[in-house]
Formats: C-alpha cells, sequence, structure tokens
C-alpha cells in the first residue's frame, strides 16, 4: 500500500516531524544528570522520530508530492533488541 500527501501535508509533517526531535533531544540534555534510564528515553524517541523525518523526506517525488510505501513497516527490522540490555 503506497500512501500519496500533498505538498503542502508532507512539509507539514517534516517541519512537525523536525520540531518533535528537537524537542525531545532538549528534554534529553534536561536529564543528563539523571539515571541512565530516564535519560536514554529521549534519546530513543528522537531517533524514532528522525527515522521518520528520514522516510517523509526521501519520499518526496519530482512532483513535490510525498509518496510513502507502508509495506516497508511488514519488513523484518535490524534494530530488535533486549531492553533489559540497558
Amino acid at each position: 500500500m503506497v500512501i500519496t500527501i500533498s505538498e503542502d501535508k508532507g512539509n507539514e509533517l517534516l517541519e512537525n516531524t523536525h520540531d518533535g526531535v528537537t524537542r525531545k533531544l532538549q528534554s534529553a540534555k534536561q536529564l543528563v544528570n539523571f539515571e541512565r534510564k530516564l535519560r536514554l528515553g529521549p534519546y530513543a524517541y528522537a531517533l524514532e522520530e528522525f527515522g521518520k523525518f528520514l522516510l517523509v523526506g526521501e519520499s518526496k517525488l519530482p512532483s513535490n508530492l510525498f509518496e510513502i510505501n507502508c509495506d516497508w513497516f511488514k519488513l523484518p527490522k535490524a534494530h530488535k533488541y533486549n531492553s533489559k540490555s540497558f
């Protein structure tokens, strides 16, 4: 399945996602003196948001529309890990 997004909505999504990354990194910076598990959470979420930012940014077509192939989300991911290892 492919989702097509207008140029305006795609750019809005990119801007909102970028802002989300910035906010989460700022939160992580404020938690730098707290327990490791607490400060790693915002970094993990920032990385997730950054991944969305890359996915949307790379989906822009020459026609300025955005096409996101949702089949990508069904693929096995290499980032599986044991959360207890933190």
